[in-house]
């Protein structure tokens, strides 16, 4: 079996950091998003992987040829941005005849692929479901579970009739591409993966399912990034402090579940739970929490940091009497704090 990761998109909703970093290079617990998907493939013993992205993701594929430069790994290109459906057609020559599995770049499983991937027998497709308290902002899955199969798919319904909600991966024959053939755009003038399946279903291929109770995050937005990072690490750290090499720790005070890249400068701070810094960021007296620094980015200020995001060589620096601060900050900005004095 083969496995597609989509990793085309813009990412526009994660802006400013995706005007110099794709979103599948995003780090969670410092890894890149994509670097968990494929190990999401590996560990269902998916070795041969092709990656779908589009002509502007040359980071993408400077990553994988250095990361993964020993693996059957294969990079595909979507030339338009018309939707996963069509993400998925620039895949079919690398598939062939053979079944495989799909997950989108974007999209953080916590949970293994193999009860998937074994559930895609006797010519079924397979889709992983979810019960979520949203359900009318993804694609809804109306099922038999008598038959243990799909009935029909709903997306982004008004009034949801369920609460099964398609999380993101995908087993599927190679009759998806006839499917993705025949269907047309959508409204939002994309080819919609949710009507290539029901293409499936109505012409009587067998899709079937397995619902997962494990969270699964759409980081597509910047609460979710952090979301997923704390996750992650809160989950796999297991009080972990992690230090990268040539780093310089001083009189610092770790409270548990903290990843410090390479060549960090780290003075006087008390930094955890669930920080990630990525290499060569400096961070001085203050106190840090739950937060992502990106490259390069440096804090020099005494107050309490939590819940924030530094992109690329970014900076906060300066101080205030009182307050805690948290901040969006793009690639190469400047934060500077200060106390105003009142005029009064």
């Amino acid at each position: 079996m083969k496995g597609i990761l989509l990793c085309a998109g813009h990412g526009t909703r994660m802006q400013p950091f995706t005007f110099s970093l794709p979103k599948p290079l995003l780090p969670v617990m410092n890894r890149p998003l994509i670097d968990h998907a494929i190990d999401k493939f590996q560990a269902a013993g998916i070795q041969e992987i092709g990656l779908v992205i589009n002509p502007a993701q040359q980071a993408i594929a400077d990553h994988i040829n250095t990361v993964y430069k020993d693996k059957k790994i294969e990079l595909l290109v979507q030339r338009e941005p018309l939707g996963i459906a069509h993400a998925l057609r620039s895949a079919q020559d690398f598939i062939g005849e053979e079944t495989f599995a799909l997950l989108l770049g974007d999209n953080l499983l916590t949970g293994p692929l193999r009860a998937l991937v074994q559930s895609a027998v006797d010519g079924k497709s397979s889709l992983l479901l979810k019960r979520v308290p949203n359900p009318q902002e993804f694609g809804v899955a109306l099922v038999d579970k008598k038959q243990d199969r799909i009935l029909k798919l709903e997306e982004k319904p008004s009034v949801p009739k369920s609460d099964l909600a398609v999380m993101g991966a995908y087993v599927f024959q190679p009759a998806i591409f006839e499917a993705i053939n025949a269907i047309q755009p959508s409204g939002r003038g994309e080819y919609e993966i949710t009507d290539a399946i029901q293409w499936l279903i109505d012409h009587d291929h067998p899709v079937t399912y397995r619902e997962t109770m494990l969270p699964i995050f759409d980081v597509g937005t910047h609460s979710r990034w952090l979301e997923a990072n704390t996750w992650m690490m809160a989950e796999h750290g297991r009080g972990e402090v992690s230090i990268g090499r040539n780093a310089r720790v001083e009189g610092c005070v770790f409270f548990g579940n903290v990843h410090v890249g390479d060549n960090c400068v780290l003075e006087n701070v008390v930094i955890g739970p669930n920080v990630s810094l990525q290499n060569g960021c400096v961070v001085k007296e203050c106190r840090i929490e739950n937060s992502i620094l990106l490259a390069g980015a440096a804090v020099h200020t005494r107050q309490s940091i939590r819940d924030s995001i530094l992109g690329q060589g970014s900076v906060i620096k300066g101080d205030m009497i009182r307050g805690k601060v948290r901040c969006i900050l793009g690639d190469k900005s400047v934060y500077e704090l200060y106390e105003q004095e009142s005029d009064i």
